[in-house]
């Protein structure tokens, strides 16, 4: 559960990362 909840986390932040990179 904690590895799952890390991953999710660093998902969250490469996606928002992505995102700001994109606009």
């Amino acid at each position: 559960m904690v590895c799952a909840a890390y991953f999710k986390k660093e998902v969250a932040k490469g996606t928002i990362i992505l995102i700001i990179s994109v606009v």
